[in-house]
Order: C-alpha cells, then sequence, then structure tokens
C-alpha cells in the first residue's frame, strides 16, 4: 500500500541547540503494543523498547533509564486499527513519552521509569483524518506532511525497472540521506522575531482548525458541542524546530523565507484533509477546487463556521474567511497554489495564474523576503 501522510510526534519543548541535526539512536518498531515501551516481563531486566536507549539505574525496585532516540515506524495504521482500549492506552503512554518521562508500575512489585526525548515518524495512510477526533481528544501531539500520490503512469514504469535493485537503491538512499546530514548545521539557526511571529499565527489558525466538533450520532447528526480549541504553543515550537531543521539541512545559519514555507506546509498538512482543502478553496476563491460530495461539504461548512473560521454572510452567499481567520492567513504569509504550497515569497498584490486557479494571499512580505 502507497504511504501518503507522514505524521511526527515530536517531543518540541526541548532545546535543540546541542545538535540539531544529530541523534542518540534510531530505532524501527515494526508494531506497538501496550507493553512496547515499556515491559514488565518477568525474567528480563530491559524488555521495552525505552529501556534499550541508555543506561538503566536501579534503586528499590525502581529502573529509571535515560535515553534520546528517533522511532521510526513504517505503519502507523495498525495502530489505529486496534481495537478502541488497545489504541487509547498506546496513545496514553505516547503523550506522556512526548511529555519527556513515562512511567509504569507492575504487579510484581517494580516500576520502570524513562526520561528524555523521542521523536517518532510514523508512515501511515490517509486513513488517520478518519480518526483525527481520537488525537483531537487523548491530547493532539502530531504534526503531519501529506505526501501526496505520482499522478502519471510513469512512476509505475519506473517501479518496474527498479524490481530487483531494491536493495542497491536503499542503500544509495541511505548514503544520500546521511550526506545531507553530515553537511547540515550543527548549531541551531537564527529565528527572528518576525519570523516567529508569523510561526505562531500558523499555529494559531491549525490549532482551531484541527478541533474536533462533536455531532449527534443519530438522524441529521447536528452538532452537540464545540470545544474550546487546544492551546497553540506546542504546535508554535513543534513549527519552529521544523523551520530551523530544514534551514540547518540546507546549511543556513538564519532561518530563511522557504524554511517558512516548507513549516507552513506541514500546519496546514496537519489540519483534516477535507477542512484543508474548503479552506484553501475559500481561500482561492474557487469552490470547484474542493471535490468534496455536497453533504461532506456541508457539514464542514458548519464545522468550521462553529469553530468561528469562516462565515456565510447571507443565506445562499458564498462562504468567507471570518476577519480573525484572514489575520492569521495575512500575518502568517503563507503562500498558497493550486491547493498546495509554494515556496515562492509572499506579495503585497493578489495575484491570479494565467489559467486563474491560483491566487496568492494579500499580504506584506517580510523584510527578509527576496523578490
Amino acid at each position: 500500500m502507497a504511504v501518503h501522510d507522514c505524521a511526527a510526534l515530536n517531543r518540541q519543548d526541548q532545546p535543540r541547540d546541542h545538535g540539531y541535526c544529530a541523534a542518540t539512536s534510531s530505532c524501527f518498531p515494526w508494531g506497538f503494543t501496550p507493553n512496547t515501551f515499556l515491559s514488565g516481563m518477568y525474567g528480563q531486566r530491559e524488555p521495552g523498547l525505552l529501556e534499550k536507549l541508555g543506561e538503566t539505574v536501579e534503586k528499590d525496585r525502581v529502573f529509571t533509564t535515560t535515553g534520546n532516540a528517533i522511532l521510526l515506524c513504517k505503519d502507523f495504521t495498525t495502530v489505529l486499527s486496534m481495537r478502541r482500549e488497545s489504541r487509547a492506552e498506546i496513545l496514553s503512554q505516547l503523550r506522556e513519552i512526548h511529555d519527556g518521562e513515562f512511567r509504569r508500575t507492575f504487579g510484581t512489585g517494580e516500576t520502570k521509569v524513562w526520561r528524555g526525548r523521542i521523536t517518532i515518524i510514523a508512515a501511515v495512510t490517509p486513513a488517520i483524518d478518519r480518526h483525527y477526533s481520537v488525537f483531537g481528544v487523548l491530547g493532539e501531539r502530531f504534526l503531519q506532511v501529506r505526501w501526496h500520490r505520482p499522478g502519471s503512469p510513469k512512476a509505475g514504469q519506473q517501479a518496474i525497472r527498479q524490481q530487483g535493485a531494491e536493495q542497491t537503491i536503499r542503500e544509495e538512499l541511505q548514503r544520500a540521506v546521511k550526506d545531507v546530514f553530515d553537511r547540515a548545521v550543527k548549531s541551531a539557526p537564527k529565528l527572528d522575531a518576525k519570523a516567529e511571529k508569523r510561526l505562531a499565527n500558523a499555529a494559531e489558525l491549525v490549532a482551531i482548525a484541527r478541533t474536533h466538533v462533536f455531532r449527534n450520532n443519530y438522524g441529521n447528526r447536528d452538532i452537540e458541542y464545540t470545544p474550546e480549541p487546544e492551546g497553540n504553543t506546542r504546535i508554535s515550537k513543534g513549527l519552529a524546530s521544523i523551520a530551523k531543521g530544514v534551514a540547518a539541512l540546507n546549511g543556513r545559519r538564519k532561518v530563511e523565507e522557504p524554511d517558512l514555507q516548507d513549516a507552513f506546509r506541514v500546519a496546514l498538512d496537519s489540519i483534516s484533509d477535507n477542512r484543508r482543502r474548503l479552506l484553501l478553496s475559500i481561500v482561492q476563491e474557487d469552490s470547484k477546487a474542493v471535490g468534496l460530495a455536497r453533504t461532506v461539504m456541508a457539514r464542514e461548512i458548519e464545522e468550521l463556521q462553529a469553530l468561528g473560521l469562516i462565515t456565510i454572510p447571507r443565506t445562499g452567499s458564498t462562504p468567507q474567511l471570518t476577519k480573525q481567520t484572514s489575520k492569521l492567513f495575512q500575518t502568517a504569509g503563507i503562500v498558497i497554489n493550486n491547493g498546495r504550497l509554494s515556496t515562492r515569497p509572499p506579495s503585497t498584490k493578489r495575484t491570479a495564474s494565467n489559467d486563474g486557479s491560483s491566487m496568492q494571499l494579500p499580504i506584506t512580505p517580510p523584510s527578509s523576503a527576496k523578490s
């Protein structure tokens, strides 16, 4: 199955100045269970994944491990398809791991504790959009990058030509990626005040837009409850870390416009796909770009209205961004092209492409932007 999305669970509030592109270790868990991270298996001193990341110290039957790592999961969809109880337990554990400490007490009288910083990069199918309410209720810790499918038969032809050479290709990719990280800046690139403000506005937009709206499960599925959106602090830190990381990988000592636009792509990709497409269609004033069924679009419009992101001035009129939403988009300086982000610097003038299918937001460019 093709992987379309990439979700990153990141310990975002730890200082990263000591090594932007360096990881203590990396692991490849092929699946998760409630006992994957810390296990009480009898007769085994360090059976859990987190226990293998560093030195374990025992005191009064409390085993404490300190260690950092990047964990790579090839298919997080298996977690989403688990029974509700198991899935909820794993996501709850991930919340604690995100906060830098995870503790479990077992019936044997032993307690195991892990402390450190973990980044989880997990590939997942678009099915994640059917479970975004789960993440919202348990506390959102994920940022996402949506990898669009290749829209040409040439991709299939290339795949056929690569048959039998997968191992060689994998080794070449490993060397190429290692070379990128080896050449990267090892100290945190600078992020100026204007960039901080733009990232914070993008984070506020995402925090509101990905809030789950509860509906009645029967009848017309009317809206029952619109919770208060999450705070934008975790998202702000995550987007700042991504912008700095991209700048470091490109060998820059300061975060520049392309780095910010990459972070903005992650920001919008972290909104559920239907809402993201609807918001972008309103920004671009192109209702045909949504591509949603009428009933689905009507419900998404209702929910965006309930969240205060859009408004309909009068019955039958076209949805519009509220003043607050427009200000967030404009202050962030997100550049949109055909529903996807481009790395072109923002413009003060609203323009359209030759075919009228793309449009930039009317925003004031930052002083560091290059024309």
